[in-house]
């Protein structure tokens, strides 16, 4: 590309018996206004009051989240799950066909836009550096890195003999190309790691999540939107393609953070087991649930999603006055495993009611439902409403 586009500034030059070097002027001012717009978009920005300092970026999550996915669709690219910047190459050839210094002028804007996937990666410690500084650092910053895109192509405009230097296109570019995706994702497992310094484990698991449903939106995009399908089949995919990215996107910056917001509230909600603590809740006659769970327990989590986070069973938890305890298995606990086994059960799910009075507890199945839950807390109320009532007869015969 950097040979055709040299020899494209040296022709038009030679058809209009002007100088080489004016029209490698052109392509250089071509791609430093492009990256002058830029700065001026980012200063407006910054001037808006929006923090775009490389750190606080970094303290947020869904700025993290959205440069994993970023970074991981980049990697996807450079690996040949699917193709972008076709249709700029077809206006690139377009460009190309515009003659004299406008077209030179175009081609260094077009330039800048073509080589953005790749090379932004690449200016990422400089972009951060410039984007916590002040308004002529940014300035100053982004035209060196202009200077620098633009640069190798000027000095072959003014020198074409140095063409014969580069290396000669081949197979050896495909296999360069797919080598540059490894550092990429190599960033991707970095922003995974700080994600889930800020969200935990679960908050890294939901980006997990989200690269998965965005590695199969581009394989739908790379597989069935090449000009070798039916127009059809084309708009259909990219369709289609264009959902899953979206929504895991917005899965992965907006939606995660409403599902932490609730995860925080329900860890509030429970307290870790504890027998001594149980025993002392049961001589209050205080009604206490525990749930027996592990991180690694599936059937846990589905009971969890479908039963214990029901509206409806969260509503009359709360009427009831019930305790709510979780013995956290994920870990070897030999208090849990004693507790478990105390009950006659071998591992987990296990969910067991402690009532009103000290009778024995209440065990469920393994696989529960709200209504089931609902169930035993009716029974519960009622026998704390006859206990209450017994104790105001005696209290009122004493």
């Amino acid at each position: 590309m950097i040979s055709l586009k040299v020899l494209n500034l040296v022709g038009a030059a030679k058809e209009e018996g002007s100088s080489s070097i004016i029209h490698g002027l052109l392509f250089v001012l071509g791609v430093l206004s492009s990256f002058w717009i830029v700065v001026g978009l980012l200063i407006f920005l910054r001037e808006k009051g929006l923090e775009l300092g490389w750190g606080f970026q970094l303290q947020s999550p869904p700025f993290v989240a959205f440069m994993a996915l970023f970074f991981f669709l980049i990697a996807l690219n450079l690996l040949g799950v699917y193709e972008i910047g076709l249709s700029l190459i077809s206006a690139q050839s377009l460009v190309e066909k515009a003659k004299g210094y406008l077209g030179s002028f175009l081609n260094g804007v077009l330039a800048t836009l073509v080589a953005s996937p790749c090379t932004a990666p690449f200016m990422g410690s400089a972009i951060g550096f410039a984007l916590a500084q002040p308004p002529v650092v940014i300035f100053l910053v982004f035209t060196s890195l202009g200077l620098g895109m633009a640069f190798p192509v000027f000095l072959l405009s003014v020198f074409p003999s140095l063409l014969r230097l580069l290396p000669k296109p081949g197979p050896w570019m495909v296999a360069f190309k797919q080598f540059l995706a490894f550092p990429i994702l190599g960033a991707v497992i970095w922003l995974i790691w700080v994600y889930g310094k800020l969200r935990g484990i679960d908050g890294a698991l939901d980006i997990l999540v989200a690269l998965l449903f965005i590695g199969f939106g581009s394989w739908i995009y790379g597989k069935f939107s090449t000009p070798f399908h039916p127009l059809g089949v084309r708009v259909v995919s990219s369709l289609l393609a264009l959902a899953i990215l979206s929504s895991s996107f917005y899965y992965a910056v907006v939606e995660t953070e409403r599902l932490f917001a609730l995860k925080t509230a329900k860890k509030e909600e429970w307290i870790p087991f504890s027998e001594a603590k149980l025993e002392e809740y049961r001589q209050q006659g205080i009604p206490v649930f525990v749930d027996f769970t592990a991180s690694w327990c599936l059937t846990c989590q589905v009971n969890k999603k479908i039963a214990l986070q029901n509206p409806a069973v969260k509503k009359k938890f709360e009427e009831v006055g019930v305790v709510k305890m979780e013995a956290d298995w994920t870990n070897r606990d030999p208090k849990i495993t004693q507790a478990l086994e105390s009950l006659g059960r071998s591992g987990v799910p296990t969910y067991v009611f402690y009532g009103v009075d000290s009778s024995s507890p209440i065990l469920l199945p393994e696989v529960i439902t709200p209504n089931m839950l609902l169930d035993v807390l009716n029974k519960i109320e009622k026998a704390k409403k006859q206990k209450e009532a017994q104790t105001k007869s005696e209290e009122f015969f004493q």
